[in-house]
């Protein structure tokens, strides 16, 4: 069956790892998320979290009943080692396990010293755009150039994509002679393919002008 390949921001509030942990995706629904989490690292990650657990549970004496073949194997793992504890506790117990992972996976972030690579757009777009290939997992400076206007009140620098969708929006003022603005933000943020660089100014009838913009494309490595 083909399934649409979902994006990692629709997995994430449609809390699909859960749901996929406790089998409550449709086939369609399954299918769809397995494509997404097996290109998505931290996706991946929180299913391994989870199928951990469910080991460990079974590690401590779990005997698996017979069931049905739709029933997913570990979550009938969980249903005996957890009985006669309601429903509502397995959910709670995956839950935890998710989010165990991902407190730790954020300590571990925290912690180890990042390593930031800059891009100047401006000298790049003069030749056509800017290639960045990075691990989705670091993180990238983007830096461009503009030049400034007395009639702004505010500036705004933007990261959009092909649709013209705004993906990042950072305000800024001026300070002193300044004609550059970077934006800092994880590669991961962003998926592959092209996006411009945008600087925006709005004078004091709201009006937006826009001041500068220079093309980029992303492609990720491991």
């Amino acid at each position: 069956m083909n399934a649409r390949v979902m994006d990692h921001e629709q997995a994430i509030k449609s809390m699909m790892a859960e749901r996929y942990l406790l089998g409550e995706l449709s086939e369609i629904e399954r299918d769809s998320y397995e494509e997404h989490f097996f290109g998505c690292q931290e996706c991946f990650e929180q299913i391994k979290a989870g199928t951990e657990f469910v080991s460990y549970l079974k590690g401590l004496g779990a005997e698996e009943p017979v069931a049905t073949a739709t029933q997913p194997r570990w979550r009938r793992v969980l249903a005996q080692s957890l009985r006669p504890t309601p429903a509502f506790a397995l959910a709670a117990c995956v839950l935890a396990a998710i989010s165990v992972y991902q407190n730790m996976i954020t300590m571990q972030k925290l912690k180890a010293p990042e390593i930031e690579s800059r891009y100047m757009l401006t000298e790049a777009s003069r030749a056509g755009e800017k290639l960045i290939s990075v691990s989705p997992s670091s993180r990238i400076r983007l830096a461009i150039e503009f030049q400034p206007q007395g009639e702004f009140v505010s500036y705004e620098s933007q990261i959009v994509n092909e649709d013209g969708k705004v993906k990042l929006a950072v305000p800024f003022s001026i300070q002193g002679s300044q004609d550059m603005i970077e934006i800092s933000l994880y590669a991961g943020d962003l998926k592959p393919g092209r996006y411009f660089m945008v600087v925006q100014g709005t004078d004091r009838n709201g009006s937006k002008q826009e001041l500068a913009r220079d093309p980029f494309r992303v492609q990720f490595h491991d």
